[in-house]
């Protein structure tokens, strides 16, 4: 194989993740669900020529990692950013890892109304879906595309 380079993706899907960030001063919530996919570009050749698994980063490893990086982002934060922070940890702290790609789907909890007032933690599931991919390469490289899946708008007046 001299001369031939070969990248390899591996990861996980369907990590679930419910991140709820408080205000102290108001007691105001503000809640995220977010559908977590990541596949990590690497030179893990060994793995299928040699049976040598150990560049494969686990899957309980990256799923154990969307986990923690939720829980530390102290501010609340869009899907885009909190996948940009997924690829720089996997790109930095893994040597094999040459790019990650990280895909999300935000699903649209919106906050209710009691009273005519808004609940400061109660919340319901909208219909559209913010979605993103973003990719990150060890270089700095970064690619971020991001859309709303599922959205219906309707206007009943004053059409030209």
């Amino acid at each position: 194989m001299d001369g031939v380079k070969l990248e390899q993706k591996h990861g996980k899907a369907r990590v679930r993740v419910g991140r709820v960030w408080r205000d102290a001063k108001t007691g105001t919530h503000q809640f995220v669900e977010w559908n977590v996919s990541i596949s990590l570009l690497s030179d893990c050749l060994s793995a299928y020529t040699n049976s040598d698994n150990s560049d494969i980063v686990a899957t309980d490893t990256i799923k154990n990692t969307v986990y923690v990086k939720a829980k530390e982002c102290r501010q609340q934060l869009s899907v885009e950013d909190f996948a940009i922070v997924l690829g720089k940890h996997f790109t930095s702290f893994y040597q094999q890892v040459n790019g990650a790609i990280i895909n999300i789907v935000e699903k649209p909890w919106e906050r209710i109304h009691v009273d005519g007032q808004p609940h400061e933690h109660g919340f319901k599931l909208g219909s559209e879906k913010h979605t993103t991919e973003v990719i990150v390469k060890k270089s700095g490289a970064l690619q971020v595309i991001s859309g709303i899946e599922g959205l219906s708008l309707l206007k009943t007046t004053q059409v030209s």
